[in-house]
């Protein structure tokens, strides 16, 4: 079946008119043609309908050929142009194809007409889909970098010099400082040290990762502090950094759309001329025209004699005679090839090229040479490629985001809308809000609807009441009860004129946070009230400035000022500080801020009558995110009383320790002279029993002496206060004195508590010792065995110190600890007399329940040390 073909004919001689009709139905063609040989004709033909093809002749005596084609390239269409002539010469042939003619024929060689004709409007059909493609691509960009403006984030690109290289923001009064001062800039010195340093550590570590990597940070702009959110993710093409940057001062995520500051991608378009090329059957070159210097760096003459192979790798110079053999075995019947693959520059670089190479045959049919034109199209596929992947990485945006986006056209109805707005609405697709009109929902204000109309972006917080959604019918949701929502509505807006083409609206369910902070409140509340009520004095004050943020209204009653004249004046406190106690006060506050550690001192303060009282004063440091001091909080209390009863206790004291040293002076002469009168009667009798008998005497001397000196050490045990002491280092401690002192004990060791820290004072190791010794001491195994362990047991530490002695009877067990019957030693009392003073308490049982044979387990309970 022939096929209709609109030619243009530009031809005085209806002979040659003729036959080039005649030659088209040859070739299949139904010619609806029209036959003309002025200028006015032609720019009146291309005016009042389309064509196909134009054929010309390139000699009439009132229309020359050359200006047909100048008319036909101002009038910007796309039409194959053939030139046919009987006498036009080579030379002027080449000029045509130069200025843009696509083929030219013989007007005695017609049988190529068709292929021509045929090759030709299959490359403009090409070339027509490549422009829509563009044009398509474009749109898309469009599109996508439409939404991305209307979002309300700060987006940052960071090339891999940790340089900002592009950013794109709607709201520009967020900026750390303006686009000029750091585009270009490195992170590192656009932004304080510490923010900045944080980012380059980040930076690194997406690199090396691949991952992602999300951290907030404060920065103060226009007078006032701001905390953002930032996202950094890698492109993996060019190791650059996409930095995405979220407000979350006060949580309002969505400030303004985020619009872009410049263009991503431009794509440059380019006019080049084609390379035209001849070359034998034996794939080398005969001519070339001079545009090969630009495509390629060779000269017309370098390139001539060379073979197509020298300028393509093995691959395409497969594609290439594979393609050339199949032409030349198509013979007559071959129709001009088209395709696309890449060649090498003088350099050494590839680029791409279209290549367009037909066959040429003799009068005889035979093939005679290759001819066709070669394109450089490094720019339009480096174009095509930046297109792709700018839609890829705003889409990736786009459907990523944990912002719920709806995409409105501009009667307000639902046309498209990212996963988080599936999860947020309640529904499993799109499909489920296919009618939905944001117009048309009542948990929409109407006056935010008004604004939305005029033009304006919206901002604002909203309650969804999801009965309402399901009473209008405006689409299935499983939702229920009501969410708490920030919302941004946007018009959208693009194209040369900037008109309307829809809405976006961006939304965030806070509904946890909410109910958290009306949680938070009424905690605070409760606990203030709580506070309010106590005795003892708590405060906050801020650091570095040493201001009180609160003080409680027990003050009162404990100095006689109100709590508002501390708030008011923060150096009050310091005047109402004993000035015996100011420079210990002073130190010891110091020394807390400095080592960063909680601590606890005592002073005396004078009250508003002028009475001086005795304080204990608990402080504890508090930190930001970042390690700065940022207050102390703390606890003071009046310990008058005690410091009296303490006072009473260390007279008394002093006292009995006056008799102890007395007696152990008095003791130790009486000894002495025990020691003196046994070896007088070892030289004046050297019989074994009395042997025996002295020894025997010498070991108590020596057991008695050890008995004061044990005593002795524990002299200070009701005088000295208690402070915060690490359990473990004193255990450790312990351990290191006993593997030193006894070679025969095998110690099994678990310290499972970590940082255990308890009030106690130096005679902690004395407690511990005195367990530890007698574990040893009364156990007349060759090899002596002891269980350590130290754990977390109720509101404090456990110590069990178990052993593989004789044990005890039952008897011994109950009243090991009881004052009045002594059953224990020197130090099993001491060491009940230490716990006692620390708020705790020691017992004994069997190592092996109902075995008392195998040894004996002491268990020493610490209270565990708190403000």
């Amino acid at each position: 079946m022939s096929s209709n073909l609109r030619v243009l004919i530009i031809e005085d001689s209806e002979d040659d008119v003729l036959l080039m009709l005649r030659e088209l139905r040859k070739g299949d063609y139904e010619p609806d043609y029209e036959c003309i040989d002025t200028e006015a004709a032609m720019m009146n033909a291309l005016q009042s309908r389309e064509w196909d093809v134009i054929i010309c002749d390139f000699n009439m005596p009132s229309f020359r050929g050359d200006h047909a084609l100048s008319l036909l390239k101002k009038s910007g269409l796309d039409v194959p142009f053939i030139l046919v002539s009987g006498t036009i010469g080579e030379e002027i042939a080449v000029d045509m194809m130069k200025a843009g003619a696509h083929d030219y024929i013989m007007k005695d060689n017609l049988t190529r007409l068709v292929p021509a004709i045929r090759r030709e409007l299959r490359d403009a059909k090409n070339r027509q889909e490549k422009r829509n493609a563009l044009v398509a691509l474009q749109q898309s960009e469009e599109k996508y970098r439409m939404i991305l403006q209307s979002m309300n984030d700060l987006v940052f690109v960071v090339d891999k010099h940790d340089c900002y290289s592009q950013y794109y923001t709607a709201s520009e009064e967020l900026l750390f400082v303006s686009p000029e001062e750091f585009m270009g800039q490195p992170v590192s010195e656009v932004l304080p040290p510490s923010v900045g340093e944080r980012f380059v550590e980040s930076f690194q570590r997406v690199r090396e990762t691949g991952s992602s990597e999300t951290f907030d940070y404060q920065l103060e702009i226009s007078g006032q502090k701001h905390w953002f959110s930032a996202v950094l993710t890698m492109q993996e093409n060019d190791e650059s950094i996409v930095q995405v940057v979220r407000d979350i001062t006060r949580r309002k995520q969505a400030e303004e759309a985020m619009r872009e500051s410049e263009t991503k991608y431009r794509l440059l378009a380019e006019n080049t001329f084609d390379c035209v090329w001849q070359m034998d059957l034996n794939t080398d070159f005969t001519y070339v025209n001079p545009a090969i210097l630009r495509v390629f760096g060779f000269t017309p003459e370098e390139w001539v004699g060379s073979s197509v192979g020298e300028h393509c790798s093995p691959e395409a110079m497969e594609l290439l005679s594979d393609l050339m053999m199949e032409i030349i075995r198509q013979g007559p019947n071959a129709i001009p090839a088209t395709f696309e693959t890449r060649m090498l520059r003088k350099d050494g670089k590839e680029i791409d090229v279209e290549i367009t190479a037909e066959l040429i045959l003799d009068e005889d049919t035979n093939p005679l040479l290759f001819q066709g034109t070669t394109r450089d199209i490094t720019g339009r596929k480096r174009a095509e490629e930046a297109l792709r992947e700018s839609e890829e990485w705003f889409r990736a945006v786009y459907e990523e985001s944990p912002i719920a986006i709806n995409v409105f056209d501009q009667n307000g109805n639902l046309i498209h809308m990212n996963p988080a707005c599936v999860d947020f609405a309640g529904v499993s697709s799109l499909e489920d809000l296919k009618d939905f009109n944001i117009f048309e929902d009542p948990n929409f204000p109407e006056d935010k609807k008004q604004q939305l109309r005029n033009g304006e972006s919206v901002l604002f917080r909203s309650i969804i009441d999801w009965s309402k959604v399901k009473e209008a019918r405006l689409y299935d949701t499983i939702k229920s009860g009501v969410s708490y929502v920030e919302t941004g509505a946007s018009p959208l807006k693009y194209g040369a004129d900037e008109s309307l083409h829809g809405y976006m609206i961006q939304m965030v369910d806070i509904t946890d946070r909410v109910l958290a902070e009306k949680e938070v409140r009424a905690s605070e509340e409760r606990y203030r009230g709580l506070v309010e009520r106590m005795s003892e004095v708590v405060f906050r004050l801020s650091m570095p400035d040493a201001k009180y943020e609160y003080m409680s209204p027990s003050i009162s009653p404990l100095l006689g000022y109100p709590a508002e004249e501390f708030l008011d004046n923060p150096l009050l406190f310091l005047k109402v500080v004993h000035p015996d106690s100011l420079d210990y006060f002073t130190k010891a506050f110091g020394e807390m801020v400095e080592s960063n550690l909680f601590s606890t001192i005592e002073y005396r303060i004078i009250d508003t009558s002028g009475n001086t009282k005795w304080v204990s004063q608990s402080n504890s440091p508090v930190y930001d995110d970042e390690g700065n001091l940022i207050a102390v909080e703390g606890i003071c209390r009046d310990v008058s009383d005690r410091k009296k009863a303490e006072e009473d206790m260390r007279t008394a004291a002093e006292t009995a320790m006056l008799y102890l040293d007395l007696m152990g002076h008095d003791i130790r002469n009486h000894l002495q002279a025990i020691i003196m009168g046994t070896e007088i009667l070892d030289q004046l009798d050297t019989r074994p029993e009395v042997r025996e008998m002295v020894d025997l005497v010498a070991s108590s001397v020596e057991s008695s002496r050890n008995l004061i000196k044990k005593v002795q050490a524990t002299r200070g045990l009701l005088s000295v206060p208690l402070s915060s002491t690490p359990l473990r280092d004193a255990l450790e401690d312990c351990l290191q004195v006993l593997n030193e002192t006894y070679d025969d004990v095998q110690i099994e060791m678990n310290l499972a508590a970590q940082q255990p820290t308890v009030f106690a004072d130096k005679y902690l190791g004395n407690l511990l010792m005195n367990i530890l010794e007698n574990a040893i001491l009364h156990n007349d195994r060759k090899t002596k065995r002891i269980w350590l362990d130290l754990k977390k047991a109720k509101e404090g530490y456990e110590v069990v110190i178990a052993d593989y002695g004789p044990g005890m009877n039952n008897d011994t067990k109950e009243n090991l600890f009881d004052q009045s019957r002594r059953f224990g030693g020197v130090g099993v009392h001491q060491a009940f007399k230490i716990i006692q003073k620390y708020g705790g308490h020691i017992t004994v049982q069997d190592r092996v329940p109902s075995d008392s044979s195998k040894g004996a387990e002491f268990h020493i309970w610490f209270p565990k040390a708190t403000l």
